[in-house]
């Protein structure tokens, strides 16, 4: 994971996310605009993938804000149906695998 700065936002950054080959084709890391203050370099967070849709019915685009492409979304607890939290990205256990699909990860808890 690579944090930077919005270049056209003060409260935005800019998060490069490490996802399962198997869902990035490329092989790259995954580009996301975010807006939370507590997400942190090494952190393992839900990733939203374009095309998933949320328990709030919000499907997943990549869309450009403040002229940088998102190619996902890092979600908070309630943006999951997991609760009322929206402080801040929902931060997972270091045990947690990257690329393992967030309903197999809940399961396992």
């Amino acid at each position: 994971m690579c944090i930077r700065d919005s270049p056209n936002a003060d409260r935005l950054r800019i998060v490069e996310v490490d996802i399962s080959p198997a869902t990035n084709a490329q092989g790259k890391r995954l580009s996301v605009v975010c807006g939370a203050s507590n997400i942190e370099v090494g952190q393992k967070v839900p990733v939203a993938l374009i095309g998933a849709k949320l328990p709030s019915g919000l499907e997943i685009k990549e869309v450009e804000i403040r002229g940088v492409k998102s190619c996902g979304m890092l979600c908070a607890e309630d943006e999951l149906g997991l609760g009322q939290d929206h402080s801040g990205i929902m931060i997972l256990k270091e045990e947690a695998e990257v690329g393992t699909e967030f309903a197999n990860y809940q399961n396992k808890r």
